[in-house]
């Protein structure tokens, strides 16, 4: 859960003075949500969660698109990444 919580605070813009330990609350919070909500990866309300929590702290439109740059790192690349190498069984 660590790793997954440094990649998206890395996608974060700097210079908003916001410390590791507070966002990750955050972010578990956020994942808590998208597990109880039973929408296949959180989709949607994960970043609902992450936008309300981290408003008063960074622009709504700088946390979308790190989201969505997220999202991309951690779901898509991977699936990328296995289709362009087929393992036979």
């Amino acid at each position: 859960m660590d790793a997954a919580a440094a990649v998206l605070y890395v996608l974060l813009p700097p210079g908003y003075g916001l410390a590791f330990l507070p966002y990750s609350a955050f972010f578990l919070l956020a994942q808590f949500g998208g597990i109880l909500s039973h929408v296949p990866g959180g989709l949607g309300v994960f970043e609902a969660i992450v936008v309300l929590l981290l408003k008063p702290y960074v622009p709504a439109a700088s946390i979308v698109g790190s989201l969505l740059a997220y999202r991309a790192m951690y779901y898509l690349l991977p699936l990328v990444i296995a289709l362009a190498f087929p393992h036979r069984l």
